[in-house]
């Protein structure tokens, strides 16, 4: 390690290929000697390792305000990959040490704090203010709640900037962080426009054999926010004429267990469930080209490159109509679907062949490996003029 760099990015998400492709991007695109990349969860760290990547290291640290302070130390601009620690260390960070700082919003982490306050609903906290009673603590109410979170988001209103790659998280951004710039950067991932094409003759998604159930996915992984369980009973009234498609390679394990056991139980030998991990190209043939329809039921932005890849097989997709994801995506021309318009008595409606070349021409753009170059180009050249 020498003794300063230009830039140090910190990966708070223990996301092996994600944080692979954003620093593979920085390798081919930009001088790289001038970043450093620090990894905190070590099979994220090992894969680039093995792959003989430079300058990068290690670090077991918790992600607190004093990891970002030391590669302050030694960087002049320290990337911090998912805003994914607590709000009581952002506060911890000077104004001078902040405004050193770039967020790069990952989807949920952008959302987190208005998660927290509708977690914080008044039952929650009465409960828990009998508890801290009981046990002769102090009360912890909502108001303390929010002003934690009103300091941390005034602290990051002081970051030199905050780039995210889903257009509907930028204009959250500039609602939030009004004193902050904010730039389109996608994450790049380890394929493009020309994987995707190859995989598509491979596999022959075209002339694939006819199915008679319409096969729906529901989400994209074993996290609680997906409400696998309200749509596994919802759709237990329609059973006999649906397939459930159901990712649960990653995310809890415990809660994976219960959505398996629940759907099987229910739909049976038309349950089927991924546990083991898959490559993108895996994923892609298995999963997102095999179903009909896609059920996203969160109001945050998440499963971006899973909604680009349906949109590019123009497969239909269901959010919440005041979902992130929702607004996001119609604002930019792209057709989505409202759940809210969901009709169970007519099952094959939720899938109709759309034929939507806007979808295509849509996901085909965010598939070009130049517009990646050129968005993350933009955001380390600003920094570097000042």
């Amino acid at each position: 390690m020498k003794d300063r760099y230009l830039f140090a990015h910190i990966f708070t998400i223990n996301s092996a290929i994600y944080n692979k492709s954003i620093q593979k991007l920085i390798k081919e695109t930009q001088n790289v000697s001038e970043h450093i990349f620090i990894y905190i969860h070590e099979d994220s760290y090992l894969l680039v390792k093995n792959e003989n990547f430079e300058n990068s290291f290690l670090d077991n640290s918790p992600c607190t305000a004093e990891l970002i302070r030391k590669y302050l130390g030694s960087s002049d601009f320290v990337f911090i990959h998912s805003m994914d620690f607590p709000n009581k260390e952002i506060v911890k960070l000077s104004d001078e040490e902040i405004s050193r700082c770039v967020w790069s919003v990952w989807g949920p982490d952008l959302y987190r704090n208005n998660m927290l306050r509708k977690k914080h609903s008044f039952f929650y906290t009465a409960l828990r203010s009998l508890y801290h009673l009981a046990r002769y603590r102090h009360i912890y109410t909502s108001k303390k709640l929010n002003a934690d979170i009103d300091s941390a988001e005034k602290k990051l209103n002081k970051l030199r900037a905050i780039c995210a790659g889903f257009e509907g998280d930028i204009d959250e951004i500039k609602r939030r962080f009004p004193n902050v710039p904010a730039f389109q950067a996608l994450y790049p991932n380890e394929y493009f426009l020309s994987d995707i094409e190859v995989w598509e003759r491979k596999y022959k998604i075209e002339n694939q054999v006819p199915h008679t159930k319409t096969r729906i996915l529901l989400g994209h992984c074993a996290m609680r926010h997906l409400q696998h369980k309200k749509w596994l009973k919802k759709l237990a009234a329609v059973k006999d004429s649906v397939e459930i498609y159901l990712p649960l390679n990653y995310g809890s394990e415990k809660y994976a267990d219960k959505i398996q056991r629940m759907a099987e139980s229910i739909f049976g030998n038309s349950t089927i469930v991924f546990r083991e991990r898959l490559s993108t190209e895996e994923y892609f043939q298995k999963v997102l080209s095999q179903v009909d329809v896609a059920i996203f039921d969160f109001d945050i932005q998440s499963a971006y490159g899973n909604a680009l890849l349906l949109l590019y097989l123009d497969r239909k997709i269901y959010y919440p109509k005041n979902s992130a994801m929702y607004q996001g995506l119609t604002k930019q021309g792209a057709c989505v679907y409202k759940i809210e318009d969901i009709d169970l008595k007519n099952v094959s409606s939720l899938a109709q062949n759309q034929k939507n070349k806007v979808n295509v021409d849509f996901a085909r753009k965010r598939f070009e490996p130049q517009l990646y170059k050129t968005q993350w180009g933009e955001v380390f050249n600003m920094l570097k003029k000042d």
